[in-house]
C-alpha cells in the first residue's frame, strides 16, 4: 500500500507553504492515535485512495498508526495479511 517515502524538501515545502491549513486541521480534530488497532478501520478507507500515498501523524503513538501495510488484520470473515509476519494482528 505504501510505497516510498516522500522527498523530505517536498515535505518541508508543504509544511512551510500551508503551515496555516494544517495548523488549522491539526487544531479541529481530537484523534487519539496512541492505539495501532484504529488501522483496522482506517485500511478501507486508505485502500480506496488512488497512490501513493503518505501519512503524517500527529499524535503519541509513537509512530504505531504509521505502519498500516505492515500489520494483518482480521475482520472476521475476511483476514488480509500484512508486509511483516512479526507484526500483530488487528481485528
Amino acid at each position: 500500500m505504501l510505497r516510498t517515502a516522500p522527498d523530505a524538501d517536498a515535505l518541508q515545502e508543504l509544511a512551510t507553504t500551508q503551515a496555516g491549513g494544517l495548523r488549522a486541521m491539526m487544531l479541529s480534530r481530537r484523534t487519539q492515535t496512541n492505539e495501532p488497532g484504529r488501522c483496522a478501520t482506517l485500511l478501507p478507507a486508505l485502500a480506496a485512495l488512488d497512490g501513493p500515498l503518505a501519512l503524517i501523524e500527529v499524535g503519541a503513538s509513537a509512530g504505531l498508526c504509521l505502519h498500516v501495510d505492515r500489520y494483518s488484520y482480521d475482520y472476521g470473515h475476511t483476514h488480509l495479511t500484512g508486509r511483516d509476519p512479526q507484526a500483530p494482528t488487528l481485528r
